[in-house]
């Protein structure tokens, strides 16, 4: 019963459907709503949000590392600043480790001016993703 029940739905969906004006099946295509249409808007949609939540992110995040050498090329422990074009610093100060090695995880991407010590000073751009810089000190 149960079945004759479901083929008799599904012919009353189907004389529905044909009683549906012209003008309403065009809309309905228009709209991308006739076979399953609306479900890939809907994917759509979902994918592009993804997208852009995955670009916002990675146009805002960068890496700068490098290591920083004495004349002779011996590394160096010494405090390391950055500042943004505007003089703000764009990170926290850090000191080089035995090795010469520093690192500033997750600026955003820009050119910054780049404090070795006391005075020695590079302007350099710093583009998103990961950028080494190795510096020699004057």
């Amino acid at each position: 019963m149960e079945v004759m029940t479901g083929i008799k739905g599904m012919k009353n969906d189907v004389r529905k459907a044909r009683r549906a004006s012209p003008q309403r099946r065009l809309h309905e295509v228009k709209l991308g709503m006739d076979k399953g249409g609306y479900k890939m808007k809907k994917l759509i949609t979902i994918l592009v949000v993804i997208m852009g939540i995955a670009g916002f992110s990675t146009l805002h995040a960068a890496d700068l590392h490098g290591i920083v050498t004495n004349k002779d090329g011996k590394p160096v422990i010494v405090k390391v600043v950055i500042n943004d074009s505007k003089g703000a610093q764009g990170g926290a100060p850090v000191t080089t480790g035995k090795d010469g090695s520093y690192a500033f995880k997750d600026i955003k991407p820009g050119s910054y001016v780049v404090v070795i010590g006391e005075k020695d000073e590079w302007k350099i751009f710093v583009g998103p993703g990961e950028t080494r810089r190795d510096f020699s000190l004057k």
